[in-house]
């Protein structure tokens, strides 16, 4: 019986690790199905949150693929406790045109009531009133009120030609008033023209104005995208409005005593003529001026040709200056007496001498207009003119070559345009606080 001892203790042994080895085996069966449980939650969970992010419009799937580079190194490198980055929308920033279909606002140039300022100051008024339209996404529109204008010049843009008549009115006196004068003593005060164009709560401003708060670039053949000659004004024009003259004079004589116009003296005159000669001896030059005399003279004593205007009168509002007159080749002269009696009558620019004279100057503006290069004593008619069609004057991309005519007589000097004699200032639109001027108030 002794022997049987050792067989039962083998005996027992073998039991007891058949026991653990079955535990260890439903241990490790729990431990794999616990494992694909998580794998299947997982794949449920990711799933469930990507189908969610396709249809959830603010949840961006891969970022670094809609991020720009530097927006994405910036959100990289953010600091703890910095504010988040924006996240960047999928949509493109809508031009002006999109935001005035989805909410209209205007800026309403008031051309006629800018008293004792001529056409050349009012096309610089016009010219900041489409920059700053196309910057803050303003509709502008010219008041019917002014006359001289529309008799020559319609409107092709089409957000413009469909929205601004159902807004035209005689008064906006009723809407806020934005003054962008450069005679002031007060400079313009950037943040509030910055402010206000920019407010929603105004859609409707006004504009009286002759420049911009520090001229912006102004890109080639700007005046050609919002603007077209009537028939009417280019069946004045003296030549093929296909061919206008490449090379244009203007000489703008003074005013009064006090008003120093260099430029217009003997000796400068016959150098300019010596220099067309010289450098553009196939462009005979076309003279454009306000001293009707000095058609005759200038083409005897030169040769540059010219219109046929009998006699040209200030176009600032309210004013009936002349310089002079002259017998045409028509022989139909104008009785300047008569001619002044009857605007103090009928209305400075009602006579049809007066209506006449207008299309005349907006026939000589277009001169300019589509002219390859001016040469022009001081003068904002023939500068806004250069201007219109561009900031920098590049070859054949529509922009003007223009020099002014200053220094002493005997001593010519051509200078460039103000607004390129040095770089164009940042769009108003774009200034940051420390960037704008003169604000006060």
């Amino acid at each position: 019986m002794a022997r049987l001892r050792p067989t039962r203790r083998v005996l027992t042994t073998r039991r007891k690790r058949r026991s653990v080895n079955s535990c260890s085996v439903k241990v490790v069966l729990w431990l794999v199905v616990g494992v694909w449980i998580g794998i299947f939650a997982y794949f449920l969970m990711v799933h469930g949150t990507t189908t969610t992010t396709a249809t959830s419009p603010t949840t961006i799937k891969d970022q670094s693929q809609q991020e720009p580079q530097d927006t994405r190194n910036l959100r990289e490198n953010q600091k703890p406790g910095e504010l988040p980055l924006p996240v960047q929308s999928k949509k493109k920033p809508k031009t002006p045109s999109q935001k005035n279909a989805d909410n209209p606002r205007f800026l309403v140039f008031l051309g006629d009531q800018l008293e004792g300022q001529g056409a050349g100051n009012l096309m610089n008024g016009l010219l900041a009133a489409h920059l700053l339209g196309d910057e803050f996404g303003r509709i502008v529109c010219v008041t019917h009120q002014y006359t001289g204008f529309h008799q020559a010049w319609k409107a092709i843009h089409p957000v413009a030609v469909r929205m601004c008549s159902t807004i035209m009115m005689d008064n906006y006196n009723q809407y806020p008033q934005l003054f962008l004068l450069n005679f002031h003593k007060t400079p313009v005060n950037e943040c509030y023209v910055q402010q206000l164009l920019a407010s929603d709560k105004e859609p409707i401003i006004a504009l009286q104005g002759n420049t911009y708060p520090r001229w912006a670039h102004v890109p080639p053949k700007y005046f050609l995208q919002f603007y077209q000659p009537k028939r009417i004004m280019l069946d004045v024009l003296p030549y093929n409005p296909d061919r206008p003259p490449r090379t244009v004079i203007h000489l703008r004589k003074e005013d009064a005593q006090g008003d120093v116009r260099y430029g217009l003296d003997d000796t400068t005159l016959k150098t300019l003529a010596k220099l067309c000669a010289l450098q553009f001896p196939e462009d005979k030059p076309y003279l454009i001026t306000n001293h009707v005399p000095w058609f005759d003279e200038l083409e005897e004593r030169y040769g540059w040709r010219h219109p046929d205007w009998q006699m040209v009168t200030h176009s600032a509002s309210q004013q009936q200056q002349n310089w002079g007159s002259r017998h045409t080749k028509r022989g139909n002269d104008v009785d300047l007496k008569q001619e002044a009696n009857d605007r103090k009558l009928y209305g400075a620019h009602e006579t049809p001498q007066a209506q006449l004279e207008n299309l005349q100057l907006w026939a000589d503006w277009y001169t300019l207009l589509h002219a390859k290069r001016v040469f022009h004593t001081v003068s904002d008619f023939s500068t806004s003119a250069v201007h219109w069609m561009g900031t920098t004057a590049k070859k054949d991309d529509g922009t003007i070559e223009s020099y002014i005519l200053e220094g002493l007589p005997g001593h010519v000097q051509l200078n460039p345009e103000y607004f390129r004699r040095e770089d164009p200032a940042i769009p108003l639109v774009e200034r940051t606080a420390d960037q704008l001027q003169h604000c006060y108030g």
